[in-house]
């Protein structure tokens, strides 16, 4: 009867562990029915207040393009006739123009500045008993120059590093 009773024991705690995780799984399968609630609930509040939030943008975007619309410069300019309006863009586009070139003449006038401090610079490092540098501090064309030297010296340095 030990086998009849170890199968009978054996029987029941299948049976016991059935029941467990039935239970566990409905508490599990409950928990995330209650959570994907809350996040669809949570997510449309959201979703609720960008749209309440962009109605109102668009609603005074509209406003403002009312107004402008409704205007009395625009009144005005409906009133002109053809030629008139190809005269007004023609003084857009020349202000345009106008707008473009002095940006131009702004940048060169920085340029030339630019080069009147450089200039300026050189000739006070000359001053300072540099004669042989820019203010980079690269030899001019004025500078001392053996031809030839540069490599000597590193032929020199090769030696060097043979016999060490």
């Amino acid at each position: 009867m030990d086998i009849q009773d170890a199968l009978e024991k054996w029987l029941y705690a299948n049976v016991g562990a059935a029941a467990l995780v039935s239970e566990h799984m409905k508490k599990t399968v409950d928990t995330l029915v209650a959570k994907g609630q809350d996040t669809v609930k949570n997510n449309q509040d959201t979703f609720d207040s960008i749209r309440l939030t962009v109605d109102g943008t668009v609603e005074d975007v509209k406003e403002q393009a009312d107004k402008v619309r409704n205007s009395e410069l625009v009144k005005e300019l409906t009133k002109l006739t053809q030629e008139q309006r190809d005269s007004l863009r023609s003084m857009i586009d020349e202000a345009d123009l106008t707008a473009k070139s002095k940006d131009f003449a702004d940048k060169v006038g920085q340029g030339i500045r630019d080069m009147a401090d450089l200039a300026q610079e050189r000739a006070r490092r000359k001053s300072d008993g540099f004669p042989g540098e820019d203010p980079e501090g690269a030899p001019s064309h004025g500078a001392e120059h053996e031809p030839g030297k540069e490599t000597d010296d590193k032929a020199e340095a090769d030696d060097k590093n043979r016999q060490a």
